[in-house]
């Protein structure tokens, strides 16, 4: 059997329907300094995308204008091959004009992300990613922020989401904050939270049983990796 032929379901209604426009695009960053990127809906990160576990998940690519072509792997999600997006192998490249609908079941829970997967040490460094947030099929209980936060560095810049700069969001006391950190880039990188002790709640999309409190640690996250903190 070929690997083309290994699919997501083909048909009935999906939960979630996403669609994705590759383009290339000026992109302001929080500093006022304008990057060239290729991004995902003319923004980067590309969208946040978030489905419950047992759901169909529908996603349309449309490739407007980058030449080589383009695909959308699911990083750390385990899908059928041809769902996979590894141009060349279980899939050809989406060429400009060209469109390509994924569908998937989610099986899975956790912090992941999705990038092209054609010629990606290229073109997830000029953009071309995104946050993909897998949640249990119920409701946690208590009122939690949530925020998916992607390194990455173009050039010299290192950006959390679109910001170069200092960000400040005013949180209640006794909110339960929950950082979704994910490294975009091709090194490891090192984060950490001063102020207050934290634990790490999952690593690479899986949840880590009974974490201790930390202070003052530095978590060194690897390319491509995922820390809940």
């Amino acid at each position: 059997m070929s690997v083309t032929d290994l699919t997501g379901p083909r048909t009935g209604e999906p939960d979630r329907r996403y669609t994705l426009v590759a383009r290339k695009e000026k992109v302001r960053l929080s500093s006022g300094k304008t990057v060239e990127a290729w991004t995902f809906n003319g923004q980067v990160p590309g969208p946040e995308m978030r489905a419950r576990k047992g759901e169909l998940v529908e996603v349309t690519l449309i490739n407007e204008d980058i030449e080589d072509g383009v695909t959308i792997h699911w990083h750390g999600v385990d899908v059928p091959n041809r769902e996979d997006g590894v141009a060349g192998l279980t899939q050809n490249a989406v060429k400009p004009g060209e469109r390509y609908t994924y569908r998937f079941r989610v099986e899975e829970t956790g912090t992941h992300w999705y990038h092209s997967h054609q010629t990606s040490s290229i073109q997830v460094r000029k953009g071309l990613y995104g946050p993909l947030v897998l949640l249990p099929e119920r409701e946690e209980s208590g009122k939690e922020l949530d925020l998916s936060l992607i390194y990455h560095t173009f050039g010299n810049r290192e950006v959390l989401n679109d910001s170069d700069t200092l960000q400040r969001r005013r949180v209640a006391p006794g909110t339960k904050v929950r950082l979704r950190l994910t490294n975009a880039d091709n090194f490891p990188r090192s984060f950490t939270l001063v102020g207050t002790p934290f634990r790490v709640a999952a690593i690479d999309g899986n949840e880590v049983h009974r974490p201790s409190a930390l202070k003052n640690v530095l978590l060194s996250v690897a390319a491509g990796g995922r820390y809940d903190v």
